[in-house]
């Protein structure tokens, strides 16, 4: 799961929702794919089976972020 940087969450918001819907995800890791995503345009922040990556990159989608499954 592949999230992209829109500048129109807080790192805080982005960190919830990480944490909230990434399994094994610690505020720490978080925040640091937060930090990626802000200054490198995107980052991945889960991979595993495409049913799992699925399911999270829908609920992320749902948080308003903008999400791709590759």
């Amino acid at each position: 799961v592949v999230v992209f940087n829109c500048d129109c969450h807080t790192y805080q918001q982005v960190i919830d929702l990480f944490c909230r819907f990434i399994p094994g995800m610690t505020p720490p890791k978080a925040f640091e794919l937060a930090y990626r995503i802000d200054h490198e345009g995107q980052a991945v922040v889960y991979s595993g089976p495409l049913e799992h990556a699925e399911d999270i990159a829908g609920k992320l989608a749902g948080g308003g972020l903008r999400v791709v499954v590759q």
